[in-house]
């Protein structure tokens, strides 16, 4: 199944996932990036942010805020497409 599906709107489709995943149906997202490129400044992109110079400074490289959501996405077990 397939649905918008990023940490922003956790709340509106956290039950339509939990479902998926209850019955082994994978979750495929789309826009899954949106709060980064579409909607700057939400009450998340400082944790992200965050996330993002945590994992730079342990690897020693860049780490950017699009692949902290990707690997959101991938923790979680969706197929996301941005």
């Amino acid at each position: 199944m397939q649905i918008e599906f990023h940490p922003y709107l956790l709340s509106v489709h956290d039950p339509t996932y939990e479902l998926n995943k209850k019955h082994g149906i994978l979750t495929a997202s789309y826009s899954g990036l949106a709060p980064l490129h579409k909607a700057k400044g939400g009450p998340l992109d400082p944790i992200i942010d965050q996330i993002a110079e945590t994992l730079s400074k342990r690897a020693g490289k860049p780490v950017s805020p699009s692949q902290v959501l990707g690997k959101w996405h991938q923790a979680k077990g969706n197929v996301f497409v941005s």
